[in-house]
């Protein structure tokens, strides 16, 4: 225990503390104020508390150049009270805080280096306490002689003066008050044996400080071990338990995998059953309805040949003359038909061009959006309008594909795309054959296209064949002969002045038969060579996003082609016999692909040859038969006939008039012949020119 020193000063260490119980009490201020003791100067340190303080004052340092102030029972030690200012002129060299030092928890330690050895005075009055540091030594020679007669006073500090320092006032202080100096009184001693029992006591508080500190640190490395040795045994435990979950977890992941891939091979397996028996039945439904579809062809033609054969020979006789009767005649037009018609199923039913290996089904269905068609743009003077007509429709389902895919659905629905896509551009204006699901007759579809003024005929259609793996789209176009049978058909119709490009006029004006067939003939032939361009282009557009089943327009002899005035496509968009393709084609997100695959291959051939196709205004003014002379042809004789025509493609440095020198014609003959308004043309331009001897 702590020695305790009087307010006179002189002995070497002082405690004051607190009788009463426990409890909470608050830091209100520490402050720093210059004070006098008698005729020397001191430095005071006031702590001012918020309840009865409870603190003890000792020296630090033996040699008492450090004093320390404990403050007990601090409800928040950490709580800052501001800095305390000391003037260079004080004995306390520095003022050093220690909030809740190791091992407590309710303490602040205040500790007071001082410049020299000085003994400083407490005093306590309510709420507040204060220690006076003087700037000199404070022992005076009284005091001396005091400590000389009676060590034991000097040793307790028992004095009046004590007394009356402690409570502020004399007689103001109460039995029991916190912050009372205790009395702890002995008999008187000499000097040496004071130095001897301080000396004593001294070693005795540095051994009892050293085994404290010893059994603190052993006690802080015990509690460091244990929390090391938890905190190991914490992780390792954590570590387990983690390595357990994902043991757990990777074992789950590969039993859930191995249940995916059974069901996904299970699920395969069926649908690969599925289609199969799709398939099959598709098959027998497609050779049933082909072979009653044969037979039925056979009974009308045989009906047919009986009711000639009794009209042509109601005697049983030949013709005579050597010239073929009606009937044979009409014999070798079906069989010339059937032989085209069989030419086509077997092309169609064979393998196609392209034999690279195509994406799989899931690739394709995953296959980006097409873009969507812009809004509506005010059309061009010249706009080109393009009949777009969706193969089959009401009791004519066209072919049944695998899922029970009709041909007449899907033909509708890229249709209705492609006709969105073609009204949002300025040069291009789309109209459909049919908007519902009604049957219209073949004939019908050119007569519609007419009607509309159409500068292009396309008619969709899905494919179906017995060939399971045929697939691809494919476009076809009418082949020469199919036209020569057609064109000869227009010329004997009383009902083909309503033909468009100016041809209709031509004809209703000139009565000769020979003029009005080189003219259908000149402008069948133009509808066949700018069909057939049309085709390379949209061929080339599709092959980017689809199969190609043939990769050049096929020529084939089909009813929905036949128009001599307007050039007319027919494209396959794909195979319905086939499971991939009749799974495309069946979604709306594949057949607007198509739709968009097919406008872009119109555009870039519209926008190729804008300035040779005279589209709108000009396709209306400006006929494509040769222009009516004004000049009456001569009595008896034959007026010339148009000269056949073969596409130029201008070169650098060509000019109009020099290319219709090299053609022995008139830049005037030319410009008309191209609907031309000017006399300019450009380097890659078209232009129909007549054919050389």
């Amino acid at each position: 225990m702590f020695k305790f020193f009087s307010i006179s000063g002189m002995a070497l260490s002082v405690s004051f503390m607190m009788t009463a119980g426990a409890y909470a009490n608050e830091i209100i201020s520490v402050q720093s104020a210059a004070c006098s003791q008698g005729k020397k100067d001191c430095t005071r340190i006031i702590f001012t508390m918020k309840e009865s303080p409870k603190f003890s004052v000792f020296k630090s340092k033996d040699d008492g150049t450090e004093y320390k102030v404990v403050l007990h029972d601090i409800s928040d030690p950490a709580r800052k009270t501001g800095p305390i200012s000391i003037k260079s002129s004080s004995v306390i060299a520095n003022v050093i805080i220690n909030r809740t030092p190791k091992g407590t928890s309710d303490q602040v330690h205040y500790f007071f280096p001082l410049k020299k050895s000085v003994v400083p005075r407490v005093n306590k009055s309510g709420n507040s306490f204060w220690v006076d540091f003087p700037h000199q030594d404070s022992m005076s020679s009284a005091s001396a002689a005091q400590t000389a007669r009676d060590p034991g006073a000097a040793k307790n500090g028992d004095n009046s003066a004590s007394k009356r320092n402690e409570s502020g006032k004399p007689g103001n202080q109460k039995p029991g008050d916190r912050g009372t100096v205790t009395d702890t009184r002995k008999p008187a001693a000499s000097g040496n044996e004071i130095e001897k029992l301080d000396r004593k006591e001294a070693e005795r508080r540095l051994a009892e400080k050293r085994e404290a500190e010893k059994k603190e640190a052993e006690r802080i490395l015990a509690e460091k071990r244990e929390a090391e040795r938890k905190e190991a045994e914490r992780k390792l435990a954590e570590k387990r338990e983690a390595e357990r979950k994902e043991a757990e977890r990777i074992l789950a992941e590969k039993r859930e995998a191995e249940k995916r891939a059974a069901e996904k091979k299970e699920a395969e397996r069926i649908l690969a059953e599925k289609q199969a028996a799709e398939r099959k039945e598709a098959e027998r439904i497609l050779a049933e309805k082909r072979e009653a579809e044969r037979k039925e062809a056979e009974r009308i033609l045989a009906g047919k040949r009986e009711a000639e054969k009794k009209d042509s020979h109601p005697t049983g006789k030949n013709n005579e003359g050597g010239t073929p009767s009606r009937n044979s005649r009409n014999s070798k037009d079906v069989r010339d038909i059937r032989e085209l018609e069989n030419e086509l199923f077997a092309d169609l039913n064979s393998e196609g061009d392209n034999q690279a290996p195509t994406e799989s089904l899931e690739k394709r269905l995953a296959a980006p959006e097409p873009p969507k068609p812009t809004a509506y743009k005010r059309k061009s003077s010249a706009t080109c309008t393009v009949v777009v007509d969706p193969g089959h429709g009401g009791k004519d389902p066209g072919a049944i594909g695998v899922g029970n895919v009709q041909e007449k659905a899907v033909t509708l629905g890229i249709s209705r795309s492609l006709v969105g896509y073609l009204n949002s551009d300025p040069l291009l204006e789309g109209k459909l054959t049919r908007n519902r699901d009604i049957f219209i007759e073949l004939g019908r579809r050119s007569q519609i296209a007419r009607n509309n003024k159409a500068n292009f005929l396309i008619s969709i259609h899905a494919d179906s064949a017995l060939n399971s793996q045929a697939q691809g789209a494919s476009v076809l176009v009418l082949n020469r002969d199919r036209a020569n049978r057609e064109n000869s058909k227009s010329v004997q119709n009383t009902d083909n002045t309503k033909m468009l490009a100016g041809l209709g006029e031509f004809l209703k004006d000139h009565n000769d038969p020979l003029l009005q067939q080189v003219a259908v003939d000149m402008a069948s032939n133009t509808s066949r060579s700018d069909g057939n361009d049309l085709a390379k282009e949209i061929l080339g557009s599709m092959g980017r996003i689809a199969t190609l089943h043939k990769s050049v327009p096929i020529n084939r002899s089909l009813a929905v082609l036949k128009a001599p005035d307007i050039p007319s496509l027919l494209i396959e968009t794909g195979y319905l016999s086939n499971p991939d393709e009749a799974s495309l084609l069946a979604t709306g997100k594949y057949q607007r692909t198509i739709a968009h695959a097919i406008y872009l291959g119109i555009k870039n051939f519209v926008y190729k040859n804008k300035d040779t196709l005279r589209c709108g205004v000009a396709a209306q003014s400006e006929p494509r038969a040769p222009a009516r002379s004004n000049k009456p042809a001569a009595s008896g004789a034959k007026p010339a006939a148009p000269k056949k025509t073969v596409i130029y493609v201008v070169k650098k440095g060509d000019t109009l008039s020099k290319i219709a020198q090299d053609h022995k014609v008139s830049p005037q003959h030319l410009k008309q012949l191209n609907g031309l308004t000017k006399d300019q043309v450009n380097a890659g331009q078209r232009l129909k020119v007549p054919k050389k001897k």
